[in-house]
Formats: C-alpha cells, structure tokens, sequence
C-alpha cells in the first residue's frame, strides 16, 4: 500500500486504486532503523512507546494521570492483546514531545513502576499533513 508516486518512484506496478473502506481514509507506516532519526530543536517531535500494565483496577488511569501531571500530550493510545496472558494488554502510546524533554523523561521515570513492562520505541519528527491519496 503507497501512493502513485511512490509506486512510480520506485518503478512498481498499481495493483490496485481506491482500495480504502471509508472516505478520507489515512494509512500510518512505520519506518525501522537501527539509529534514531534525528529531531531537530525547530522540529515537532512525537515519543513512541509500548508499556504492559499490571493486571489491576486503575492500573492506566495512574499512568494517564503521570502523563497529565507532568503536561505531556498523548496523542494516541492503542491497546493489542497480550499473545501469552490471557485478558492483559499491551498499550502503545504516543507523545507530543521528544523523549529527552524534562516533561516526558519525568514522566517515563514515573510510570515505569506502575507497569509490568515498558519500551521506548524511539522519538522522530512528527508527521506534518497527511498525504493525498491521488499523489
């Protein structure tokens, strides 16, 4: 799944156009690397992470309530299921900031001991507007 111009790009053949379920549609890619991409000071920055919460009554609102105090923006929070324990979740997070701001380094220090485990999946430059899919 890529726009036209990256099928074009890339020498590659349209398999398919329009394949979307519901107008206005936007697809997320992840790029992979082995270093972090660097985030300029002029730059927005979002923070990625994955935590596992432990298995108890308010265990996310504790974390959300870390994130808040410190004034960290989330700007998503996707929940997948556990594949080895049944009925617990992983959550992925995002934040509005870069992972060395006092805000989110606070906040990090704060709920790793609220949670069974976490990972920081990396800080990049934010997205700017999302692409046309015609492009």
């Amino acid at each position: 799944i890529a726009s036209a111009s990256a099928a074009a790009h890339q020498g590659l053949e349209i398999l398919a156009r329009d394949i979307q379920t519901r107008a206005g549609n936007s697809t997320r890619f992840v790029e992979v690397a082995l270093h972090a991409a660097p985030c300029a000071a002029d730059v927005p920055c979002k923070t990625s992470l994955m935590l596992i919460t432990h298995h108890a009554p308010g265990s996310l609102a504790k974390i959300l309530g870390e994130l808040a105090r410190r004034g960290v923006n989330l700007t998503k929070l996707e929940s997948r299921p556990h594949p080895q324990k049944e009925w617990h979740y992983r959550f992925y997070l995002d934040l509005a900031g870069h992972a060395a701001s006092q805000p989110i380094a606070d906040a990090l220090a704060a709920i790793e001991p609220l949670t069974e485990e976490i990972l920081l999946l990396g800080t990049y430059p934010a997205a700017g507007e999302a692409v046309d899919p015609a492009s």
